[in-house]
């Protein structure tokens, strides 16, 4: 039997993919190395397209595998119904190791929709401290937020991750290593 791969999957919401140098912007070539020397050993979609404009729906639709009118997680609201099959199932039959229950310390608003019916805009502008119009007057603007602050819980997560990696490189060195999945 082959050894299989680990996983870490990076999907980043919002994302304008001018703006990082691996996907072949000249002024940025050594701007974004980091990600850079993922890509290059990684694999990138570059071709990808949201299948729903709203949160939940569009994480539903790429862990189950299907469409919004198939699992009827539609809105922000409504998650997977519970036992709904999903791509991390499919890693733990195969014996992959995951960060936490669901499989990483990403977004798992899919197999809940915590979103609510009050989280809107400023549910999440206000306690970043962002200070620019984000609804209907919006422009194409590249902003630098230099305080950590800014997303606690990005970085909490961020560091959880982390710490998640250096545990699984140290299992890796042993035989009995199983493969991991991060998101």
């Amino acid at each position: 039997m082959s050894k299989k791969n680990n996983i870490v999957f990076i999907f980043i919401e919002s994302f304008d993919g001018r703006k990082i140098g691996c996907l072949g912007n000249p002024a940025l070539k050594n701007a974004t190395p980091n990600m850079d020397q993922v890509a290059k050993h990684g694999v990138i979609f570059s071709n990808m397209y949201a299948s729903h404009p709203l949160c939940c729906p569009v994480r539903a639709n790429l862990w189950s595998g299907t469409y919004s009118f198939r699992h009827e997680s539609w809105n922000n609201y409504k998650g997977l119904e519970p036992g709904t099959p999903r791509f991390q199932d499919v890693l733990e039959k195969e014996g992959y190791v995951f960060a936490s229950k669901k499989g990483g310390y990403g977004k798992h608003d899919y197999s809940s929709g915590r979103h609510t019916v009050m989280a809107r805009v400023t549910a999440w502008t206000s306690p970043a401290n962002i200070q620019v119009p984000v609804y209907r007057q919006a422009k194409p603007r590249v902003s630098w937020f230099p305080r950590k602050k800014t997303n606690i819980l990005d970085w909490a997560s961020l560091k959880q991750a982390k710490m998640f990696l250096k545990r699984q490189a140290k299992k890796q060195e042993s035989e009995d290593a199983k493969p991991f999945f991060l998101y």
